[in-house]
């Protein structure tokens, strides 16, 4: 029954994509298409993945991955795969619907933390909306609030010359500049928000130490699908650690391939181990 949900999930996900030209639409993202049909699920994820290293961030390609990396039973994959790509398409429904429908599904998706308000905002609003909306939306408020706010100056100073009676209080100018203000605040809070590299561990388990070493100590337990923040990366020996942070909580290394960020390659997220095991 599974299965034919997954099925139903991918036929509705997998509209093309505007951003791919005709050629491409009509021979090797059909062809990757037809393959998952046919249950040739090898030969579809390599096609998407060729198709998505020409065409990174493309939003459909990753929701169809995503659906892949989910038939293979590699929930925090699909979920790096979907959040790549909102990193870059933030407005795209298909892979926010996608993450929304996921997400309660994981065997642990939180740690105990801190509250952090930075982190509600963001939920909220700020990996919601696209910047340019804002921005955008901000700066026609700004004109609105302006007009009216010098239309009533004007009338202000008229009745003042000519002793008439004075024109009401500009509540909808006030308004329009308070949201005006308001929204570029926003804009503003998501511009920050995007400096930082945020990834998904691909791990069924993931021990966070404190230090880029196998052998330091183990300071808490990460699990897969769940979102850090890279802080730094080093390489030490023949391994790449990247130092995270469990937003809210608290900040450790791991090994590089333990998580998929917004600027790696799209394969990395089926290079994980599915044995559950802590490393």
């Amino acid at each position: 029954m599974f299965r034919w949900i997954l099925f139903g999930i991918f036929l509705c996900f997998a509209a093309p994509s505007t951003s791919f030209s005709n050629e491409v639409k009509s021979e090797s993202f059909e062809g990757a298409v037809t393959a998952f049909k046919a249950g040739k699920t090898e030969d579809a994820k390599r096609l998407f993945l060729e198709l998505e290293s020409q065409h990174p961030g493309d939003p459909t390609l990753l929701l169809n991955l995503g659906v892949i990396a989910v038939k293979e039973n590699r929930p925090g994959a699909a979920l790096g795969l979907w959040r790549k790509g909102l990193s870059m398409h933030p407005t795209d429904d298909g892979l926010s619907n996608a993450v929304d429908w996921l997400k309660p599904k994981l065997p642990k998706s939180d740690i105990a933390r801190k509250f952090d308000t930075w982190e509600e905002w963001r939920r909220a609003l700020f990996v919601r909306v696209s910047p340019v909306l804002i921005v955008t939306m901000s700066a026609l408020f700004l004109f609105l609030g302006g007009w009216m706010l010098l239309r009533w100056w004007g009338s202000r100073k008229r009745a003042l010359d000519e002793e008439l009676a004075m024109p009401p209080a500009p509540i909808g100018g006030s308004a329009f500049m308070i949201l005006s203000f308001f929204l570029f605040a926003t804009a503003i809070g998501i511009f920050i928000d995007r400096l930082d590299i945020r990834g998904t561990i691909v791990d069924e388990t993931v021990e966070v130490r404190s230090a880029p070493d196998a052998a330091a100590t183990s300071l808490f337990s990460a699990f897969e699908g769940m979102e850090v923040i890279i802080r730094d990366t080093r390489k030490v020996g023949e391994e790449t650690w990247r130092r995270v942070t469990y937003p809210g909580g608290l900040t450790g290394w791991i090994r590089d391939r333990q998580v998929l960020t917004s600027v790696d390659a799209s394969e990395r997220a089926f290079a994980s181990a599915k044995s559950g095991a802590k490393q």
